[in-house]
Formats: C-alpha cells, sequence, structure tokens
C-alpha cells in the first residue's frame, strides 16, 4: 500500500528531516516572475530559482507548458520541482488549477524522486492561488507519491486554521 502522507505545521521552504530532499511547488503557465503564494515564499527563500525559471522559460519555450516540469538544485541535498500545472494567474471564476497536468508533472516527480532516493515535501499545492480541491489533490498524491513508496510530508503554515467539514444532520426517526 504504501506510505501516507505526514502532515505538519511549518514552512515548506525549510523542509525536516535528513537526507536528500525535494520541494515541490505549482507555477502557472504565463507569468515568468512569481508575485503571490507559495513561489512568492520559494523566491525570497532562493532567489536564483527565479532566476533559472525565468531563463528556462525564455529560451525553452517549446518545452514550456502545462505539464511541464524543472528540477533545481537550490541547496545541497535540496532540489525545487517546478510544476506547471495552473493555467494563468490573478482573480478568475472558476480555478485555474488544470489536474491533467499537475497529474503530469506528480509522475515526474515520482520518477526524479525514486531515481535520486529523495523524500518529497510542499505545502498543499494547487490550492491557494491555483483553486484547486486539496481532497482531489491529496489522493493523486498518495495514489503517484505514497503507493511508490516515497515518503511524502505536507506543510501547513503554523497559522493556518485546521478546516472541519460540517456536520450533517441526523435523523433519529
Amino acid at each position: 500500500k504504501g506510505p501516507e502522507i505526514t502532515y505538519l505545521k511549518g514552512d515548506a521552504t525549510q523542509p525536516r528531516g535528513v537526507g536528500a530532499r525535494l520541494v515541490v511547488q505549482i507555477v502557472n503557465d504565463r507569468g515568468l516572475t512569481w508575485g503571490a503564494g507559495f513561489a512568492l515564499a520559494a523566491r525570497k527563500r532562493w532567489p536564483h530559482l527565479q532566476s533559472q525559471f525565468t531563463e528556462w522559460v525564455t529560451s525553452s519555450r517549446a518545452e514550456f507548458r502545462l505539464g511541464a516540469t524543472q528540477f533545481v538544485v537550490v541547496e545541497p541535498s535540496l532540489v525545487v520541482a517546478n510544476l506547471v500545472a495552473q493555467h494563468g494567474y490573478g482573480p478568475s471564476p472558476t480555478p485555474r488549477l488544470r489536474y491533467g497536468a499537475l497529474a503530469s508533472c506528480l509522475e515526474k516527480v515520482r520518477a526524479y524522486a525514486s531515481a535520486n532516493q529523495l523524500t518529497v515535501h510542499m505545502p498543499r499545492i494547487g490550492c491557494g492561488q491555483a483553486g484547486g480541491s486539496w481532497g482531489v489533490i491529496g489522493e493523486m498524491v498518495t495514489e503517484t507519491l505514497c503507493r511508490a513508496g516515497l515518503e511524502v510530508t505536507v506543510y501547513d503554515p503554523p497559522s493556518a486554521v485546521a478546516h472541519v467539514p460540517a456536520q450533517q444532520s441526523l435523523l433519529f426517526a
């Protein structure tokens, strides 16, 4: 069956544990500069990550599309995966996350992490600016990464309030 996702309160730009680690983030298919969400935090933590992403986009336009994934070594034993799974940016009446693109990106993450013996770390990808559902995304992460034997840690900000779904009414008739 494989390991389950481990949930922690903390900063995904400072993944916990020892050994080689892979931090996963979702980026959009339109912007060259990250200005919001986790990508902004990643840009501040690793400025060269943003510049390598911009260089990839401008030099490899044919590769840069939904479903593409870029792996960048940001520190010894630490790699960041940029998953192009969000279409556009800014306000939108519908989610910008593209689940098909995310599935393709997660397969690339699985292959890379397995080949390099990396543990996988991420915020709740796709749920912020991209507007996706963690119920769906979490299942995709479990099926693609955990079932392949990879250890996955998901970080919630320390200030995050746990979402408790509303209780359905109980019928005692």
